[in-house]
Parts: C-alpha cells; structure tokens; sequence
C-alpha cells in the first residue's frame, strides 16, 4: 500500500507489514491500526537507525504499540564482541533468545540474528513479552551515541503482544 490506511483496506488483511512509516502516517490510521489488532489483524512493525527515526515516527509507532505494552525508544543496540564488523551491527546469538512460548516458537531453528541499525524497545510485561534481548555483551546508545543504560540481556530488540482471546499479535 502506497497510499494511506483506510477502514476498507484493513478489513481485507489478516496482516500489516511497516517496514518504515517515515513521517507519513496520521493518528486516524494509527487508530484504524490498533482497531485491527484489536480485532484479531497481526502487524509486524520495524524500527529504524537512529538517524532516520525522527520523534514524529516514534510518537506514531509509540501511538499504535503503547496500549499493548511495547514503546520504542530512540537508540541503537551495539555490541563490541558480537557483530558484522561494526558494534552498530550486532549479531544476537541464542543467548539473546527470550525465553517464553512466542519468543520459542518465532525463533525455532534459529541460531543468531543479525540485527544492524536497530533501535531498542520498552515493554510492560504484564501485557507483553520479550522475542529478542540483547547479548551479555551488548549496549544501548541514545540519539546523540552516549551510553542509554541499558545492557545485557535487559535490552529488548523484539517483542511481542498476543491477546489469548482475538489472537492479536504485535
């Protein structure tokens, strides 16, 4: 879809893919977003390096996932011992895997993933869960490339909100 959400698109999906919303989403279609999920719709959103999350974006995402319980942050996830070459380009290793029934099921027969420019996320975990956590040796940075405070396996790179009545996964 190139075009903007409507009520009608929506009812035609069982899912919405946002690989990157950039700044062209209103809050009626972040609305229409959480009405789907509620109604059983799955969405798998991606954030964004850090240079090209903008506030705006991050409010919008913040919008759709903060009444399940997941906020994006503005940051990156690094990692010195574990990447491609570059700590912005961490590799997570089966020590990253969370561990509960959604994390184990999405992450079946995986051994690492690769997770260059991510940014981070928060999560109430009475409403959601942890897929993918950071490496022992992993860090996270803010917007300006200092240190955010989170480390380890207390960084959450994935999450996951599943509603036991609709289905609904975020």
């Amino acid at each position: 879809n190139n075009g903007s959400f409507t009520k009608e698109l929506l009812g035609n999906a069982t899912a919405v893919i946002l690989p990157d919303i950039g700044d062209g989403m209103t809050l009626e279609e972040a609305a229409l977003l959480r009405e789907f999920i509620d109604n059983g719709g799955r969405l798998l959103i991606m954030g964004n390096f850090y240079w090209y999350f903008s506030e705006e974006e991050l409010q919008i995402y913040n919008n759709i996932t903060g009444p399940y319980g997941i906020t994006w942050n503005i940051g990156e996830i690094m990692d010195e011992e574990s990447n491609m070459g570059k700590p912005y380009f961490p590799i997570l290793t089966k020590d990253a895997f969370a561990d509960n029934p959604i994390a184990k099921a999405i992450l079946f027969g995986v051994d690492r993933v690769y997770f260059p420019g991510g940014t981070f996320l928060t999560i109430d975990t009475s409403k959601a869960v942890p897929i993918l956590l950071g490496n022992p040796t992993s860090y996270t940075v803010n917007a300006s490339g200092l240190p955010a405070g989170i480390n380890g396996t207390d960084i959450v790179a994935m999450a996951a909100y599943y509603n036991e009545t609709t289905g609904a996964l975020i």
